[in-house]
């Protein structure tokens, strides 16, 4: 799968990433996280990690401040 969300997933290693309608990588993806205890607990962490970093809040404020810091 290719596309922003899909970059932000696999640089933040937060998610796994398939093809829409593809039920047989999300079956198999299911059933990898059900079986490797490791994966998911990473998954989990890191995709809540990443929520809140590209969070339309945080970044908006992000933004205002580097915006304040420029020369008037």
């Amino acid at each position: 799968m290719a596309g922003e969300s899909a970059d932000i997933v696999k640089q933040n290693e937060a998610g796994l990433v398939f093809e829409p309608e593809d039920s047989d990588a999300l079956y198999q993806y299911l059933l990898k996280l059900k079986s490797d205890t490791q994966l998911y607990a990473t998954l989990k962490t890191n995709g809540l990690a990443a929520a809140k970093k590209y969070d339309r809040t945080h970044l908006a404020n992000e933004f205002l401040g580097l915006l304040s810091d420029l020369p008037r």
